[in-house]
């Protein structure tokens, strides 16, 4: 958790390189998801889904 943020200095940015910056890192996080779901089994994903949240679970095994 991140207890504070310091200024050091405020310089100006271009709003192109933010666009950039922010493209490449959601582009890096879905070859990365894209990876993990590749390597496991589609049953296996849905049962790890499903224990991460305890009240679906309970949802479904009522069902």
């Amino acid at each position: 958790m991140i207890d504070e943020i310091e200024l050091v200095r405020r310089s100006k940015v271009r709003r192109a390189k933010l666009y950039f910056i922010r493209r490449k890192a959601s582009k890096e996080i879905r070859h990365q998801m894209r990876r993990i779901m590749t390597m496991k089994d589609p049953a296996e994903v849905a049962a790890e889904g499903a224990s991460e949240v305890p009240e679906l679970a309970e949802t479904k095994k009522a069902e």
